[in-house]
């Protein structure tokens, strides 16, 4: 199954393109994104390669205008490190999600992975990607399941940082208030 999906920025200045293919191993999503982040206007491509628990295998970010590019492999379990080089990136053991900033796709992740009921609430590591430098740093996240899957509290614990996300089915942001709202 396939899916393409559309987000806008609230403040009006980005969209996003993404096409998800499910398959039984796994999933494999691709977008593009073109915004603003602080003043600074920026386009990216990315892949985010899922296994069959939507654990994040591999991500690939690039900033093809200014040359920035990202390549992250994951084993699943926690354990990362750089494709092109095999390189070990300790800084991220632990985690298991990416978050790339400039996309509400990667906040589908854990609340895709795990089993939720109303009220319950957990605490993830995350490879986060910000944007348009593509650094990559663990930050700490919680998500609360508000409403089975209808609504999340999503929290960014070192900024103190939350909103309340309003999903789809698939686990899939609609809406995620004051940055991103999905297009029809």
């Amino acid at each position: 199954m396939q899916q393409v999906l559309r987000w806008a920025s609230v403040d009006g200045v980005g969209t996003e393109y993404l096409n998800v293919s499910f398959e039984a191993d796994g999933a494999v999503a691709k977008g593009v994104v073109v915004g603003d982040r602080g003043g600074e206007p920026y386009g990216l491509v990315y892949t985010v390669l899922l296994d069959a628990e939507w654990r994040t295998r591999m991500v690939d970010v690039s900033c093809p205008a200014d040359g920035h590019r990202l390549s992250l492999q994951s084993d699943g379990e926690g354990l990362w490190c750089d494709p092109r080089t095999g390189e070990p990136l300790p800084q991220l053991d632990g985690c298991i999600d990416v978050d790339i900033a400039a996309t509400p796709f990667t906040n589908t992740l854990p609340i895709r992975r795990c089993k939720w009921v109303a009220g319950q609430s957990r605490a993830f590591d995350m490879a986060y990607v910000s944007v348009p430098n593509l650094l990559v740093s663990k930050v700490a996240q919680r998500y609360t399941c508000i409403e089975e899957q209808r609504k999340f509290l999503y929290e960014n614990v070192p900024n103190d940082f939350q909103a309340e996300l309003t999903i789809d089915a698939h686990g899939l942001v609609i809406d995620y208030p004051g940055l991103f709202r999905r297009l029809s």
